[in-house]
């Protein structure tokens, strides 16, 4: 496969954010109700953070995420079954977390949920390596996110 021109390259750009913006948007109605009542009532850990950081933090990494995926689009040779497979279980798996977490109310589901996330991560990680290091290095702070937030949910299961 030929690569992109510019004016392709940069369509890409826009759609691959779009798209990671957009699944993060849809998932975040599943915890709007969630945090005004039930979300509170739990016991936290003391290194839970404010309700206002998850939407900064979040806006980061779906950049981040977005721009990975392009780069990966971008790369002539990197049109392999396998890397569009771990992108998409991976993304799939993180628009689920919220609805297993919040929606549902469960911190069991959302831990089963988050555990199969991380792996996801890793593999997608694992699998961008060989196309482009920078879309694989863009997702490494998205995997340390989703390990606090892992240890998160784990203690809100433990705690409740």
């Amino acid at each position: 496969m030929k690569p992109l021109g510019f004016c392709k390259k940069a369509l890409v750009f826009i759609l691959s954010l779009a798209f990671c913006y957009t699944i993060g948007l849809i998932a975040s109605f599943f915890t709007q109700k969630s945090v005004g009542v039930w979300y509170p009532s739990l016991e936290k850990p003391f290194w839970n953070p404010p309700n206002i950081a998850f939407p900064i933090v979040w806006t980061i990494l779906y950049t981040m995420i977005g721009i990975s995926l392009w780069k990966i689009i971008c790369e002539p040779k990197a049109y392999k079954i396998k890397v569009a497979l771990a992108f998409l279980i991976q993304i799939l798996l993180n628009f689920t977390w919220p609805f297993s977490f919040f929606y549902l109310q469960s911190p069991m589901i959302g831990l089963f949920n988050i555990l199969l996330l991380l792996l996801s991560i890793i593999w997608n990680i694992k699998m961008f390596w060989p196309y482009s290091k920078v879309a694989s290095k863009l997702l490494v702070p998205y995997f340390f996110w989703v390990v606090y937030a892992t240890s998160l949910n784990i203690s809100i299961w433990y705690l409740n």
